[in-house]
């Protein structure tokens, strides 16, 4: 999965894939908001946190808000897998 771990990457990288709303690999776990890959946030986007109990992965909705929502991991939204890029 992507990460956004730049201001613009994650909605540059959504835009040229045609998608409005794309999983970037973000969860909440034991107190604290994670990438895929296990290493903390350094950067974050949100536009509308919610209860992070519930709704503990994170997706990025560039048609609406231009930014990060969190949700139940259950919920559907395209994935985008990418190497390693600069944006």
């Amino acid at each position: 999965m992507i990460c956004g771990s730049t201001p613009t990457c994650g909605r540059q990288l959504a835009r040229r894939a045609g998608l409005s709303t794309a999983w970037i690999g973000g969860y909440y776990f034991q107190g604290f908001w994670r990438w895929e890959d296990g290493s903390p946030f350094n950067y974050n986007n949100w536009y509308s946190p919610t209860s992070y109990s519930n709704d503990a992965c994170t997706f990025l909705n560039s048609q609406v808000s231009r930014g990060w929502t969190n949700t139940d991991c259950t919920d559907e939204h395209p994935v985008m897998c990418s190497y390693k890029l600069s944006c």
